[in-house]
């Protein structure tokens, strides 16, 4: 179990007593205590990086067998498949879980946390936002336990991780249209994601370099969105031959607005999904690149179960991928 800061840590460094310090922090205002006092408490708590406790059995010094699952989207299949997989090796290992979701907004991710770590939870599983080094700060003042998934931030210190092969992901799906004899072709990508997410947007205009041009649409990661930045790019981009959505939320739209348009796949333009949507299958079943979420899911889960037992250790993984072949692609 992490090593939490108690009210003792804090009565020490503010120069009072426990009762004190558990008075000012419990927000109670009847009983008189100097402005001088509280601040040394207030200022104390802050700088020890205090969590106060929700639960009875961490003053005991005993394992909550509990997990936060802090996620930046529950609308997105790609982490409900992460936390699906994780639950499935955490319960049988005893362990339930807390949820979360950041809406990818960091000071909700911070928030989050910080009511995680009031549960006195043994571990934490989070796919971080672009601002979540502080968050991992935080938890590292509290020696808890986590697995970064998805996404890899800059931080202080090592920290253990398993990540999408985002770079090569990108690389299997424009290889598979330039192979097929596509040499114009549009990119719909995420604005303002997470920087290694756009090693899969690099690898694409690697593999063109030199072989044929790639028109780009950044939009936020949704399903409106998908749909918006399809229709822009059909419009400003009349010449492509095939699209890659490097985001399964983002394809679902932009392959509804195909479908109103009346662009037919794969007669009319080839398409690649990177990840595999569940409507990927269906239909025309579509070309798309597995990058194995469930396996991340139930890998994050067993790494954090060695961590639990072993805090000195360091784990790092990368989640393997590969091409699928659909019907989607038509060659030139």
């Amino acid at each position: 179990m992490g090593k939490f800061i108690t009210i003792k840590d804090v009565a020490a460094k503010a120069g009072t007593s426990c009762c004190t310090v558990s008075y000012v922090l419990s927000g109670k205002k009847g009983r008189y205590i100097s402005a001088e006092t509280r601040k040394k408490v207030e200022d104390a708590a802050r700088d020890l990086n205090y969590v106060k406790s929700r639960s009875a059995s961490s003053l005991k010094g005993e394992r909550t067998m509990s997990i936060a699952v802090i996620v930046p989207q529950f609308d997105n299949q790609f982490f409900t498949r992460i936390i699906g997989e994780a639950e499935k090796v955490l319960v049988s290992n005893g362990y339930s879980l807390i949820i979360y979701n950041t809406l990818d907004n960091p000071e909700y991710e911070y928030e989050k946390l910080n009511d995680a770590l009031q549960h006195r939870v043994d571990g934490v599983i989070i796919a971080p936002t672009e601002e979540g080094s502080r968050g991992l700060s935080l938890l590292d003042s509290c020696s808890v336990p986590y697995i970064v998934v998805d996404r890899k931030i800059q931080h202080a210190k090592p920290y253990s991780y398993i990540l999408s092969s985002n770079y090569e992901s990108g690389k299997l799906a424009a290889e598979r249209l330039l192979d097929m004899g596509h040499t114009s072709i549009g990119y719909i990508g995420w604005k303002g994601c997470n920087d290694c997410l756009l090693d899969r947007c690099r690898a694409v205009l690697d593999v063109y370099d030199g072989k044929g041009s790639v028109a780009i649409e950044d939009f936020p990661l949704s399903f409106a969105d998908g749909y918006k930045a399809t229709e822009s790019m059909l419009k400003e981009h009349p010449d492509i031959t095939a699209l890659i959505f490097a985001f399964n939320l983002q394809g679902g739209g932009g392959v509804k607005c195909l479908m109103d348009k009346g662009i037919s796949v794969p007669d009319n333009l080839s398409v690649v999904v990177i990840g595999t949507p569940q409507w990927s299958y269906i239909g025309n079943n579509f070309d798309r690149v597995f990058i194995g979420e469930r396996e991340m899911g139930a890998k994050a889960a067993q790494m954090l179960l060695s961590l639990i037992d072993d805090s000195d250790l360091v784990m790092q993984s990368l989640q393997e991928c590969h091409l699928e072949h659909g019907f989607s692609v038509k060659a030139r």
